[in-house]
């Protein structure tokens, strides 16, 4: 081998080395916590109107930067403040919140159906995650 081929290999083996350093660089850790809620989930979103012992009620959350607000037409069922989330899922958010002095989590989920943004929540109640999702709230 000449002096010309072994340079060659060198610089091409340093070359191919600096590059793949250069390249692998971590992303954001999918398990990190966040301030506030992600904009797929910010805003106002109902769900169908329904009969209780009170009367016709609609069901409503709002999600804003600063607090989660979960509702009806009747009265307003809970307040949280102080959210950060953190993705868990291709279109699966854990949010918390201090809601009553705890911080309680809660899961949610969103997507579109015809073309409407939706989200549905479940709640942790004590150490355990409740079994159902509390059905589609639609982007109002």
């Amino acid at each position: 081998m000449n002096y010309h081929s072994i340079l060659r290999g060198t610089i091409i083996a340093f070359s191919v080395t600096a590059i793949g350093a250069c390249t692998n660089h971590p992303t954001a850790q999918a398990a990190s916590w966040h301030k506030g809620v992600p904009s797929t989930i910010k805003g106002t979103f109902t769900n169908s109107w329904f009969r209780t012992d009170m009367g016709t009620t609609q069901g409503l959350i709002e999600f804003t930067n600063s607090r989660f607000t979960m509702s009806s037409n009747l009265s307003d069922l809970l307040h949280g403040t102080k959210l950060r989330y953190k993705r868990i899922g291709s279109h699966t958010y854990e949010v918390s919140s201090i809601i009553a002095s705890y911080r309680t989590p809660s899961k949610v989920i969103y997507g579109t159906h015809h073309g409407q943004r939706r989200i549905s929540i479940k709640f942790m109640v004590g150490k355990h995650w409740e079994k159902h999702y509390h059905g589609w709230f639609y982007k109002a």
